[in-house]
């Protein structure tokens, strides 16, 4: 009761219908209930453990609207997907029923927030910042450039540039220190 909690949900929470559908997945209508079901009871659980509970919510391909007129990557308008749909929902059930939790969905590709004095970048990894597959090969020196062309961005806006960066997409975990 006397801690904080920070949980981050950085997209692909669906298998949504980028991929041909033979590979067994469930219709989209279960998919959505299932995921929004899961997360639903998970954060409601915590609430009742935490002083506070702050989700920050970025989402990723599997979940985009494959009725855009790109069917490729998300690059306008990413915000637009049945996984923010998700999260929607989630900030509507659980900041009504639990005073304790904040929900943040923002409508960029990335989600920006402060962790213990700390800026905190989080993107899921497949347009804003691609970092590329850890289980094939990590270019840490485009990596770097491409964060740093992102910090200075928001120098220019007055804000401090972020010292975490948290990206998905990946499908392999791994730490990097710059």
């Amino acid at each position: 009761k006397d801690s904080s909690l920070v949980l981050c949900i950085n997209g692909d929470i669906i298998a949504g219908l980028i991929h041909n559908q033979e590979w067994f997945v469930d219709l989209l209508a279960k998919q959505y209930f299932l995921a929004l079901n899961i997360l639903a009871q998970g954060i409601s659980f915590i609430a009742q453990h935490y002083q506070s509970v702050e989700v920050h919510c970025s989402t990723g391909n599997h979940g985009r609207n494959m009725s855009k007129s790109s069917k490729d990557r998300a690059t306008v308008h990413k915000w637009d997907s049945y996984e923010t749909m998700i999260y929607i929902a989630l900030k509507m059930i659980l900041e009504e029923k639990h005073k304790n939790v904040k929900i943040n969905i923002p409508e960029t590709p990335y989600n920006r927030f402060n962790l213990h004095g700390h800026e905190v970048y989080m993107t899921h990894g497949d347009t804003h910042l691609e970092v590329g597959n850890p289980g094939k090969n990590l270019n840490m020196g485009a990596i770097e450039a491409k964060i740093n062309k992102i910090n200075n961005g928001l120098l220019k806006d007055g804000k401090d540039g972020f010292k975490i960066a948290m990206v998905g997409h990946t499908h392999t975990p791994t730490v990097q220190v710059m």
